[in-house]
């Protein structure tokens, strides 16, 4: 398993986005786990908007909303996996498999 550390801060330092990959599982300083979404048309790496009580109550499904993964000012952010091709339905199948560790 990958284990890369990677650091930016709030002030606008950036996060190497060549270290990250679509269908990436990330972990948050907090430990909990994330999941790096790649949107057809779209630049860049994405991740869940949804609120999992939304999720939880088929309001709405993971990956229905996301928002930029480079934009989210993290401190530490590190890769500790890889799960299928960074699609949607990649992401939905992962989040089914780890609700009790994303963030």
């Amino acid at each position: 398993m990958l284990m890369l550390s990677i650091k930016g801060n709030k002030k606008g330092n950036l996060m190497n986005k060549h270290n990250f990959h679509a269908g990436d599982v990330i972990e948050y300083e907090n430990g909990r786990l994330d999941y790096l979404i790649a949107l057809p048309g779209k630049d860049g790496l994405w991740v869940n908007a949804c609120n999992t009580s939304w999720i939880d109550l088929g309001r709405r499904t993971f990956a229905q909303e996301c928002y930029p993964f480079f934009d989210t000012g993290l401190e530490e952010v590190k890769v500790v996996g890889h799960f299928g091709d960074g699609s949607c339905i990649s992401a939905r199948s992962w989040y089914a498999d780890n609700k009790e560790l994303y963030r």
